[in-house]
C-alpha cells in the first residue's frame, strides 16, 4: 500500500529534494506537490494518508495550513518541515494539532517520520472505526434490549442489580434510579431468587423456574423465568434474567385441562368418542375415550383415515364412505347411525356417527364423535317386546272373558222374558272390563 502525500512547499529546488530522499525509502511514499491554500483546500478531500508542509510560505504560513486542515479533518497528520521553526514554536504547534516537525537540515528523517505518523494515524483510525462499531453495536443492544416486552434484569455476582430493561421498570413501575444497587430480591421473592442465583452461580449454566409476584395492583402474575450466568473468563461476572408474563398462558392451560376433563367425563358417560378430521392429510386425531371405545392398542392420538374405517362393519361401510366423503366435500353435517366392530372383536355394536364443519380464516377443520348406541338399541327392542307381550295378553282377554261374556248376552236377549236382567248384569260386566283394560293400555302408553 502507497503512502499518499501532500507536499506544500513554494520553493521547487526544495521539492525536487524532497521527492529524491522519500524515493530511496524502503516503504513506497506517492508525493503530490501543491504551493497555495486553494490548491490545498481543493486537495482535502482526496485520500491523503499524510500532509507535509513548510512554514513559511508566500501569502499564508504554516499556521493557517493547519487551521485550514483541521477544520476539515481532525485525523490526518500534518508533519512541518521547515529549516525556521524554533524548539519553543514546535512544541506550541504539537498543542495546536500538528503531528510533528522536521529540520530541513536534518532531511533524512522525513521518511521515518511520515511512517510513525502514517502507522500512528492507521491506529487512531482503526481505534476510531472500532469505537464506532462498538458504539453502534451497543447503541443496537440497547435499543433491542428496551424494544423487548418480557422484563430483563441484570445482577452482579453479589445479586445487587446493575442495570434492567423499560419492559421490567413498566412491569414493577420504577425507575433506573430506584433500582441502582438494590438486590434482586427486593422486587423478586426472595427463596426463588436466592435458589436460581446459587444454581447459576455454581453450576454455571441456565435455570429455569416460575414465580409469582404482586404487581403494582395488588394482582399475582406468573413470571415464567430464564436466569443465565454472565461469564468472563470463566468466571461467572452475574446473572441475566428474562421473565414472560405467562399468568393468562396457565389460566387458559389450567381451563383447558378442566375442559378436558369435563370432555373426557362427558364421553365416559354418553359411551362417545370425539376426533376432528385433516382432510388435507387424511389423518384423524383421536380422543382417549375414542381409543378406547373402538378397543385401539396404541398411545398416538390420531389414525389414518384406513385405521379408522376398519372399524365400520364391512356391510355398513360403502353407505359411510358416501355421506362421510359427500358432507366432507360440501362441508356440510354428516349423521349416520350404523355398526362398528371394535379391535380384537368379532361381534359388531350399534353406534351414531357425527361429523360438523368448522371453518376459519386458513381452512376448513371437521369435528365429530362416534356415540355407542347398543345399549338404547336392546332396550328398545326389549321395551318393544314387552309391549307385544302386553299386546297379546289384552288380546287373549278381550277373546277369553269379554267376548264370551258379550256372546252369552247375547243369547239371553235372544230369549227374552226372565234372562233380561242376566243379559243386563253380563253387558255391565264386560264394560266393567273394558274399561280396566283401557285403563292399562293408557298406563302403557303414558309410560312409553
Amino acid at each position: 500500500m502507497d503512502i499518499q502525500v501532500l507536499y506544500v512547499e513554494d520553493n521547487p529546488s526544495d521539492v525536487e529534494l524532497f521527492i529524491s530522499i522519500v524515493e530511496t525509502s524502503e516503504f513506497p511514499i506517492k508525493v503530490d506537490h501543491v504551493e497555495t491554500m486553494d490548491a490545498i483546500e481543493a486537495s482535502l478531500p482526496l485520500n491523503y494518508h499524510v500532509i507535509i508542509c513548510d512554514f513559511n510560505l508566500r501569502g499564508f504560513n504554516g499556521l493557517d495550513v493547519l487551521e485550514l486542515v483541521r477544520s476539515v479533518n481532525t485525523e490526518i497528520p500534518l508533519i512541518f518541515f521547515s529549516s525556521t521553526i524554533g524548539d519553543e514554536k514546535a512544541v506550541n504547534l504539537i498543542h495546536l494539532g500538528a503531528t510533528d516537525f522536521v529540520l530541513k537540515e536534518n532531511i533524512v528523517k522525513i521518511p521515518i517520520s511520515i511512517e510513525r505518523a502514517f502507522r500512528e494515524s492507521q491506529v487512531l483510525v482503526d481505534k476510531k472505526q472500532f469505537e464506532e462499531e462498538l458504539k453502534r453495536k451497543n447503541d443496537l443492544l440497547n435499543t433491542v434490549f428496551d424494544s423487548l416486552t418480557d422484563p430483563i434484569l441484570l445482577t452482579d455476582s453479589k445479586g445487587e442489580i446493575t442495570t434492567a430493561n423499560d419492559a421490567f421498570y413498566h412491569f414493577f413501575k420504577t425507575t433506573f434510579h430506584n433500582i441502582k444497587g438494590k438486590k434482586e430480591s427486593d422486587f423478586l421473592p426472595k427463596f426463588e431468587t436466592e435458589t436460581s442465583n446459587q444454581h447459576v452461580l455454581n453450576q454455571k449454566e441456565p435455570y429455569h423456574y416460575e414465580m409469582s409476584v404482586e404487581n403494582d395492583t395488588g394482582e399475582i402474575r406468573i413470571l415464567e423465568t430464564v436466569k443465565s450466568p454472565i461469564v468472563f473468563k470463566t468466571k461467572v461476572e452475574g446473572t441475566v434474567s428474562m421473565m414472560r408474563d405467562v399468568t393468562t398462558k396457565r389460566r387458559l392451560e389450567k381451563q383447558k385441562q378442566k375442559d378436558q376433563y369435563l370432555i373426557r367425563q362427558a364421553e365416559e358417560l354418553t359411551l362417545s368418542g370425539s376426533f376432528e378430521f385433516d382432510e388435507e392429510n387424511d389423518i384423524f386425531s383421536i380422543s382417549p375415550n375414542f381409543i378406547k371405545l373402538v378397543g385401539l392398542k396404541t398411545d398416538r392420538n390420531f389414525i389414518s383415515y384406513k385405521k379408522f374405517s376398519s372399524i365400520i362393519y364391512p356391510e355398513d361401510l360403502p353407505l359411510f364412505e358416501e355421506k362421510f366423503f359427500d358432507s366432507v366435500e360440501r362441508q356440510v353435517n354428516f349423521e349416520l347411525e350404523h355398526r362398528y366392530v371394535p379391535v380384537g372383536q368379532s361381534d359388531f355394536r350399534d353406534c351414531r356417527t357425527v361429523l360438523k364443519p368448522y371453518t376459519d380464516k386458513i381452512k376448513t377443520v371437521f369435528y365429530g364423535i362416534i356415540q355407542d348406541n347398543t345399549l338404547n338399541r336392546e332396550a328398545s327392542i326389549s321395551l318393544l317386546n314387552i309391549q307385544e307381550e302386553e299386546r297379546e295378553r289384552i288380546s287373549k282377554e278381550l277373546h277369553d272373558n269379554v267376548g264370551q261374556k258379550l256372546s252369552a248376552s247375547s243369547m239371553f236377549f235372544d230369549s227374552g222374558g226372565d234372562d233380561l236382567p242376566k243379559a243386563k248384569r253380563l253387558l255391565d260386566e264386560s264394560i266393567g272390563e273394558i274399561r280396566r283394560l283401557s285403563r292399562i293400555l293408557t298406563t302403557s302408553v303414558l309410560g312409553g
